[in-house]
């Protein structure tokens, strides 16, 4: 009659391991190590940026010291070419100034193109006449004297004459004509005698009560 033979003993089960209070705890132990680890990490990985920003930092700024310090020593030891240069930068801005100032004077009026001392002293030496010559000019806006010396004071007359009526002069009078003959140092027949003029054309003073009849 066979027989069945059972060989599955419960002895040979596996059991099953359930979590119980200690095994919480190491894996709680385990989690508090690993974070303790990788905070370690972490802080150790940000020291080292931070010292190495601090060292990136302190070298540009000793670059940029050297920097300055070589700007610096350049232009205390800027060559010839330089400074010239600037000198022709401090001429060319001082030119470029007046130009302004004159520009302006322009446009206040204060210059007026063919009324100027330029044309007053055209007109003098295109008038003057050949047995004439100066030795002295004073010239502004209001006044205008002339001095020198004639062969043939005749010749004085039509000069005068053209001086007063230029539209230069429009404003002035001729307040004083004065011609005296000069004395030769030494007396002979074969020296032409000469005369000393001075011409004076100014702007008419207005004397008290011209305007306004007797006081």
């Amino acid at each position: 009659m066979p027989q069945q033979i059972n060989l599955y003993l419960t002895t040979l089960r596996q059991r099953r391991q359930s979590f119980t209070a200690q095994t919480l705890a190491q894996a709680l132990l385990l989690l508090l190590l690993a974070g303790g680890v990788l905070a370690a990490v972490w802080a150790w990985s940000l020291q080292s940026a931070s010292a190495s920003l601090t060292q990136t930092a302190h070298t540009q700024d000793q670059e940029l010291n050297t920097l300055r310090a070589a700007l610096a020593a350049a232009q205390a030891s800027a060559g010839p070419e330089q400074v010239a240069l600037q000198h022709d930068l401090a001429a060319s801005r001082s030119e470029l100034a007046q130009r302004e100032q004159m520009l302006f004077a322009l446009g206040q009026g204060v210059y007026e193109p063919g009324q100027g001392h330029a044309a007053r002293l055209r007109l003098v030496a295109q008038s003057i006449p050949d047995a004439a010559w100066l030795n002295g000019l004073k010239l502004d806006r209001q006044l205008m004297e002339l001095s020198g010396f004639t062969l043939a004071p005749e010749a004085l007359n039509g000069w005068v004459a053209r001086l007063a009526g230029s539209p230069l002069l429009s404003g002035q009078s001729l307040s004083a004509v004065k011609v005296e003959r000069v004395a030769p140092a030494v007396e002979s027949s074969a020296q032409a005698p000469r005369w000393s003029f001075q011409l004076v054309s100014g702007v008419a003073k207005a004397t008290p009560g011209a305007a306004g009849g007797k006081p």
